[in-house]
């Protein structure tokens, strides 16, 4: 009996089972999602790179790092939240819940529109004399208002595992901006603000579509407001200092190099970062399932679950990322003359340093997952800043006295820290969770 149970067509219908099982084909999903998500930026991203001047695409960069500074601020007191305190709720609570985060999603988007276009337009008078800064930060006020309100849709739907309705939002979304960069390379007007106005545009109809999908979780029932919002903050208060820190520590290079050497310079890290941004987008679309799912699990399964999967998540994509790495770094000077029609010669060396800055970026991705299940956000806060004090303190002058090697470096020695410490703070806090759950 014991034969026939385990024989191979046994083990084979199981290990079949398995693999179509909901949460396995659900995973799946949501990473052909972000894959398509990011894969949509990146190509725009790179063929803006290789169509317009560095300089002109400096910009474009410099501008998309004040768009993800606030991206950052979203995530840590409405998505994160959202994504956690959202997903046991039922019924009227989670109609009353994502009514009250949609409101409040609106007034920040609204909020964060009105601060860029305020502070451009006083930047342009009395500071930067360019109309490129101007035309290029006025267009991303705008995406930055659609990005941000399609992304808590998107959110929202995975929050409530209806990871087939997320990506068919997405890939709506992905499809509109490709449409879009077409039409504007076919007219010849390629350009870094009106790859803006196209986020705007393809983010703003993508909205529409996401109320419609979310019609049976939203409502007028504003009753419970300021008792989910305040949830919401106090779930993400420790977390907005953190990605503040995180900010600064992922994006001061950026601002670094535009200031102390050139906006081309500055073009070169965002060409260079374009070719790892693949690994961004598979961590991003781990996060965007394994969230709402590993914090249901956590609640039933405690600690054996939370260490089997942070081992997974270091063992499989720690050997994913150095694979990647290595084969980029089997002709890295030619990797970029490919992409961008030889605009970058001579950088082979940032594309070997980052290579390196990628794989210890990643190794901070287990400890951060771990410490979000078990609600330590004060602890990322601290990794953050020991990461974000080092950008600052080693960082800056390396960049400084090195120009474009030193930010290498300086980006090399900010993500080692955090890797380090938010490891220290996991053991810690889980060493913790044990002796409290003993007791």
């Amino acid at each position: 009996m014991n034969f026939i149970a385990n024989s191979p067509m046994q083990r084979l219908s199981s290990c079949w089972k398995t693999i179509v099982s909901p949460s396995v084909l659900n995973s799946s999903l949501a990473l052909i999602d972000q894959g398509i998500v990011s894969g949509t930026r990146f190509s725009i991203s790179l063929l803006l790179a290789r169509y317009v001047i560095p300089t002109e695409y400096g910009m474009f960069v410099l501008a998309y790092a004040f768009l993800i500074f606030f991206s950052y601020i979203q995530t840590s007191i409405i998505v994160v939240p959202m994504t956690v305190i959202g997903a046991p709720l039922k019924s009227m609570d989670m109609k009353k819940y994502f009514t009250s985060l949609g409101l409040a999603q609106f007034i920040f988007g609204l909020t964060v529109m009105l601060i860029i276009l305020i502070t451009a337009k006083i930047s342009s008078l009395f500071f930067i004399d360019s109309p490129l800064f101007l035309t290029v930060f006025f267009s991303m006020a705008f995406a930055s208002f659609a990005l941000q309100g399609q992304e808590f849709f998107r959110r929202a739907l995975f929050t409530q595992q209806r990871v087939k309705d997320a990506f068919l939002n997405d890939f709506f979304c992905c499809c509109l901006q490709i449409a879009g960069f077409i039409v504007i390379l076919k007219w010849g007007v390629l350009s870094g603000s009106n790859i803006f106005w196209i986020y705007f545009l393809a983010s703003i109809i993508a909205i529409a579509y996401g109320l419609f999908q979310c019609r049976d979780v939203i409502s007028s029932d504003l009753s419970d407001f300021k008792t989910y919002v305040g949830k919401n903050w106090n779930y993400g208060k420790y977390l907005i200092l953190s990605t503040f820190t995180q900010y600064i520590s992922s994006q001061i290079f950026i601002f670094a190099t535009a200031g102390f050497l050139t906006l081309a310079a500055a073009g070169v890290i965002g060409a260079v970062r374009n070719i790892f941004s693949v690994l961004n987008m598979a961590t991003n679309g781990i996060r965007s399932f394994i969230l709402p799912y590993a914090s249901k699990k956590f609640t039933n399964s405690g600690l054996v679950f939370l260490c089997s999967l942070i081992k997974k998540i270091c063992i499989v994509g720690t050997a994913g990322v150095i694979i990647y790495c290595v084969s980029i770094l089997w002709a890295p000077q030619f990797i970029l003359d490919f992409l961008y029609k030889g605009q970058y010669k001579g950088y082979s060396y940032v594309v070997i340093l980052f290579a390196i800055q990628s794989i210890f970026a990643f190794l901070n991705f287990p400890s951060h997952i771990g410490l979000l299940i078990l609600r330590k956000m004060e602890r990322i806060l601290y990794s953050n800043l020991f990461s974000s004090a080092t950008s600052i303190m080693v960082g800056i002058p390396l960049v400084k006295y090195w120009g474009l090697y030193g930010a290498c470096v300086g980006m090399i020695l900010t993500q080692a820290v955090l890797a380090g410490t938010s490891f220290y703070f996991l053991a810690k806090s889980m060493q913790k969770y044990a002796n409290e759950k003993s007791i």
